[in-house]
């Protein structure tokens, strides 16, 4: 059994400014636990859970099949949030076009995975975000909208590409999580 997931994978440039982003927010007094590191940055696009290795080619097909279907598109780095229960802070994306491409991938991916697989998952409704810290302290969860333009200021670069997706594992390697990509989906659509 190995837990999977599939996400898209970020550029560096993308997980250097993120990562300057948590840095200033630290320096200016948001105060969280546990920081996400960059090697663990990435836009999840469907959680799958624990799965039996030998759905691995089932899933990959499912994924292939969606990516084959889908042309290449950009998003957009938007405003801080928080999910308050769960006191995690994330960075959201920008509404646009690029939005609702990548909805439409992982709506297409969901429906394509749940052909294949006889076994469920638990299905969310899909809310894309970057996650920057977890356990983030209360006091800094009430003033979130005071960091937002902090954001804008560090977020020089804030689109970015998305030309394939991945099919991931989360595990720990040497003690820490890890999120080693097994496969890289292309969007293909225009390449065919």
């Amino acid at each position: 059994m190995t837990r999977l997931f599939f996400a898209v994978d970020l550029p560096p440039s993308i997980r250097r400014q993120l990562t300057s982003l948590q840095s200033a927010l630290q320096d200016n007094g948001f105060a969280a636990r546990n920081w996400s590191p960059s090697s663990l940055f990435h836009l999840t696009l469907e959680f799958l859970g624990d799965k039996e290795d030998a759905l691995r080619p089932f899933l990959e097909q499912a994924a292939w099949e969606v990516a084959a279907a889908h042309s290449g598109f950009s998003v957009t780095l938007s405003s801080l949030g928080v999910f308050v229960e769960k006191r995690v802070l994330w960075l959201g994306l920008t509404p646009n076009q690029g939005l609702t491409q990548l909805r439409s991938l992982q709506a297409a991916l969901v429906q394509s995975l749940a052909t294949k697989l006889s076994s469920p998952w638990e299905q969310r409704s899909y809310h894309p975000h970057l996650t920057l810290a977890r356990q983030v302290a209360r006091d800094s969860i009430s003033c979130v909208d005071d960091y937002r333009s902090l954001t804008e200021k560090v977020l020089t670069e804030s689109e970015f590409s998305v030309m394939d997706f991945c099919l991931c594992a989360s595990t720990r390697l040497e003690g820490r999580l890890a999120y080693p990509i097994l496969t890289r989906f292309p969007l293909a659509k225009d390449n065919q």
